[in-house]
């Protein structure tokens, strides 16, 4: 069992029903405890993080959403009473990301192997996040929950490494950190032969 479990927040489903099924696997004895289960939401996205901050969860102003990680683009979420009570019960947290954030924990895992779309991707941001704050200790088990694959959002890589994806004002303070992740990325023909070679070239 997971110490802790991180969720992107779109329409707060997700996070919902596994906090349902962790309970009732709980309250049958089938698990010794539950995990914590954390939210993140971008920060252009961010109707839950706002209730919790204001109200602790028991009113939420919907908001105009603004992100590229087009999945949680949502600014009045359907689950947010669930995802809320969720959250408490389980001792877990809620917070936002920044694009330029989003961004690099997506590349990070695209260079670990890990495809993914950016709303997925705010995880690992969130995760750091936790992590900086204390709220996560070394030695405790984390389960990043990715919801999309990574052709859902094609573009959105492409730009990336392009330097289209993000404005300047978004990327203040992280340059070094998303230009070094950009030279990760090889170009090659756009043909099925030529993405196997240079796969097998990389591996060899």
């Amino acid at each position: 069992m997971p110490d802790h479990l991180i969720v992107p927040g779109g329409n707060l489903g997700n996070s919902s029903a596994l906090g349902k099924g962790f309970r009732e696997l709980y309250e049958l004895g089938l698990v010794a405890r539950m995990p914590r289960i954390s939210v993140i939401q971008a920060e252009g996205a961010n109707p839950l993080v706002r209730s919790l901050e204001t109200s602790q969860g028991t009113k939420l102003e919907p908001v105009e959403a603004h992100t590229r990680a087009t999945a949680i683009r949502i600014g009045n979420p359907a689950s947010w009473r669930k995802a809320a009570r969720v959250i408490q019960e389980s001792g877990g947290w809620c917070l936002d990301v920044t694009e330029a954030e989003i961004a690099i924990a997506k590349a990070e895992l695209g260079s670990e192997g890990l495809g993914c779309e950016p709303a997925s991707a705010v995880t690992l941001a969130g995760l750091k996040k936790l992590c900086a704050k204390g709220a996560v200790n070394p030695g405790e088990t984390v389960v990043l929950v990715l919801t999309g694959h990574t052709l859902k959002d094609a573009d959105y890589t492409i730009d990336f490494h392009r330097g289209t994806l993000l404005k300047d004002e978004e990327k203040a303070g992280r340059e070094a950190e998303i230009d070094a992740l950009r030279r990760n990325a090889v170009v090659v023909e756009a043909t099925p032969a030529a993405v196997l070679a240079s796969m097998k070239g990389r591996v060899g």
